[in-house]
Formats: C-alpha cells, structure tokens, sequence
C-alpha cells in the first residue's frame, strides 16, 4: 500500500481550515462572553463579598471554606470554557453543553427554558461545524 504524502497532509490541512477558519456565530461570541463575564463576577463577589454569595454561617469553617473554594474552581472552569468558545475548542464546546445541562437541571422554570434554547442552538450544524463536530 503506498500512501501519497502531499495529498494526506493536503487532505488533513484542507480538513482543519473547513472547520476552522470558517466565522464564529455571533451567538457563540455572545455566549462565550456571558460566560467569562459570570465566571469574573463569581470570583469577585466570591473573594470581596463571600457573605453574599454564599451565606452559610451555620456550617462549619471548614466546610464554608470547602464550599467556597468549589465555587471558586467552577467559576475559573466556567472562564476557560468561555475562552475557549472563542478559540473554537472542541473540549469547550463540550464544556459549555455539560455547563447548560446542569444549569437547566438546578434552576427554576425560565432557567430549564433558557437552557434549553441553548441547547438547541449550541447544537445546529453551524455551531458544531465551528468546534469540529459531527
């Protein structure tokens, strides 16, 4: 079996710029700014004000502290993941879905709708094309 060189890398490289080099959707430049935004705010309030975002004076210090460096790690995930919709990572797509899902799964009713809108867009051939999915 002989494999053609220039024409492998030639398929690889055309198949990376389709996927790639096609615009952002808006709506994906919107999201991913949402995101760094609550995850930026989350950590401010998280660090200036922790009484407001989590007021549990009835736990422990321990578990307090616990709580609030969880909270801390998901809204420094919820950055990256920001940042990484607008680089066009695949692994952010993926994060932003399983982000939506849980959202939707522990808010209220105009949470699950909301969630559920950007389910359905997230997932349109246009979006998925952007992030190198099927």
């Amino acid at each position: 079996m002989v494999i053609d060189e220039n024409n492998f890398n030639q398929e690889i490289d055309s198949n990376y710029f389709d996927n790639k080099m096609s615009k952002r959707p808006l709506g994906i430049t919107i999201l991913s700014i949402l995101y760094i935004l609550v995850g930026l705010l989350t950590l401010y309030i998280l660090f200036a004000y922790p009484e407001y975002l989590l007021p549990l004076q009835f736990l422990s210090k321990d578990l307090y502290v616990a709580v609030n460096l969880i909270i801390a790690l998901l809204a420094a995930i919820q950055i990256m993941v920001g940042f990484g919709l607008l680089q066009g990572k695949g692994w952010a797509w993926t994060g932003a879905f399983i982000i939506i899902i849980i959202n939707g799964a522990l808010s209220n009713i105009l949470g699950f709708i909301v969630a559920v809108l950007l389910i359905y867009y997230i997932t349109r051939p246009s979006v998925k094309k952007y992030y190198g999915k099927k």
